[in-house]
């Protein structure tokens, strides 16, 4: 059993720590910024060697700007103090990442209540991995570039594809996702233009194209936090982990991997998450210990050539 956090503690550990917050949000944001601006810089020197390993970091940087990570903590309010603040970075991140936050919102809502419930839960990790996504992790993700405008397209024209949400959500929502769409297509295309008036249109493509480069760390990160857990169950210890992996990849993940901490205490904020893991025992929280550990388990689930390599130890339930 885990130790569960009085009122008082709760209340004290969700204060929002505004220079904290303005410090993480200014360094990672300025990375962004700089990588752009070393990217730029060598596409114009045509430095070509360069030019691909700054679009390499930048992409493992701009990957993380999501829903995945950093969107995720600005849509639970658990940045800043003003909520008003932290929707509209969430907003504009979310138009950024071509993703509807109306729906982003209300289906990881559902999540939160409902983390692996079949015909409820939009949110499933992916269990099953192959050498062409793989390759796609590694280079340029296609099929989460075209999903995402495909999607955005159909939401446009009030085309809905058949998820969970979609299925139990009325007119009312749907006409919402639909003009959520339109402002998000509609913004990138003025985007676009600001940029071709100015002769740099090859830029607007190099920024927004960052973030399906080099996917590879938030992917699997992604992956860890419910992969082959129990279905259908009330107890987040049984449909959610945490993962231990080193300070630069939880600087990327905004702390999302203390993920079974975040869903027993959704309003906490990122920087507060390994506080909670020390107070409530970490001894039992579902872990697993280094992104290496996991990434063997992925592969020696989906390769039988990882399994015969002695790697039948590993085990994703381990605590």
């Amino acid at each position: 059993m885990i130790k569960k956090l009085d009122t008082d503690t709760i209340r004290a550990l969700s204060v929002k720590n505004n220079a904290f917050a303005f410090l993480y949000t200014a360094s990672f944001f300025f990375i962004c910024s700089l990588l752009v601006f070393l990217q730029v810089s060598f596409y114009v020197n045509e430095s070509w060697i360069l030019f691909i390993f700054t679009t390499y970091i930048s992409g493992l940087f701009f990957s993380f700007l999501d829903q995945t990570a950093v969107s995720h903590e600005f849509q639970h309010n658990n940045v800043f103090s003003s909520k008003n603040l932290n929707q509209f970075i969430y907003k504009v991140l979310m138009t950024f990442s071509l993703t509807n936050w109306i729906y982003n919102k209300s289906s990881h809502m559902t999540h939160h209540k409902y983390a692996l419930h079949k015909n409820v839960d939009d949110e499933f990790s992916f269990e099953k991995i192959n050498s062409f996504t793989l390759f796609q992790l590694i280079t340029f993700n296609f099929n989460y570039f075209f999903r995402k405008v495909i999607m955005l397209g159909k939401n446009s024209l009030g085309l809905f594809p058949d998820s969970n949400l979609n299925k139990r959500s009325g007119k009312k929502f749907k006409t919402r996702l639909m003009y959520c769409s339109r402002f998000i297509i509609l913004t990138h295309i003025l985007v676009f233009l600001l940029f071709y008036y100015f002769g740099n249109y090859q830029f607007y493509f190099l920024i927004i194209l960052n973030q399906f480069v080099f996917n590879f760390f938030k992917d699997i990160l992604v992956r860890a936090q419910h992969y082959k857990l129990k279905h259908n169950s009330n107890n987040i210890l049984e449909s959610t982990r945490s993962l231990v992996i080193n300070p630069f990849l939880s600087y990327l993940y905004w702390n999302v991997n203390f993920h079974v901490e975040h869903h027993l205490y959704p309003t906490i904020p990122f920087y507060n998450l390994p506080k909670v893991r020390n107070i409530i025992g970490s001894k039992n929280i579902p872990t697993i210990f280094g992104f290496k550990n996991f990434l063997f388990i992925l592969l020696r689930d989906n390769y039988a050539f990882f399994y015969k390599q002695k790697l039948q130890s590993l085990n994703y339930k381990k605590f």
